[in-house]
């Protein structure tokens, strides 16, 4: 869902930044190390500045390490840089989880499955799902764009 969230919040230029931390931070055991930064538990937060962790991460106070999947976690590091903590509403989080689940649903037609027919020198393609020939499916956007407006920020 991490994925999908940074793609919303990029969508309505609103990470909804509660606190901000500027300075030297650390990154000990795929967690930030810094008595400074009042994380609680399953917030969400950004990092800026850092040459491996910059981006959009979860804090997690019992931080289960999956040694396959070890790019999924933050290096360890120490730099200079700002961690933004986000207080997102829950009725987005919600409304992303939705998102996800109607992509999930609609994955043939958005993936392209396309049909086409041709007959006395004429053809068409008709993506799946799109309900008129030469125009493609709906995006998250288009079937979600009305509900995401209120969390919409300009710029």
């Amino acid at each position: 869902m991490e994925n999908k969230l940074k793609e919303v919040l990029d969508y309505i230029h609103n990470y909804f930044i509660f606190d901000t931390y500027t300075g030297k931070i650390k990154i000990t055991n795929h967690q930030i190390d810094n008595h400074k930064i009042e994380l609680a538990d399953n917030q969400y937060f950004m990092i800026k500045g850092s040459k491996f962790n910059d981006g959009l991460w979860k804090y997690e106070v019992d931080l289960t390490i999956d040694d396959e999947n070890l790019d999924e976690y933050m290096t360890d590091e120490e730099f200079y840089g700002d961690v933004y903590l986000l207080a997102i509403p829950r009725d987005v989080l919600n409304l992303i989880k939705e998102i996800s689940d109607w992509e999930t649903k609609n994955a043939d037609a958005l993936n392209g499955v396309f049909q086409s027919e041709s007959f006395g020198g004429y053809s068409y393609s008709l993506k799946a799902g799109s309900g008129s020939p030469g125009s493609s499916a709906l995006s998250w956007k288009d079937v979600f764009g009305n509900k995401l407006k209120a969390y919409r920020k300009l710029g």
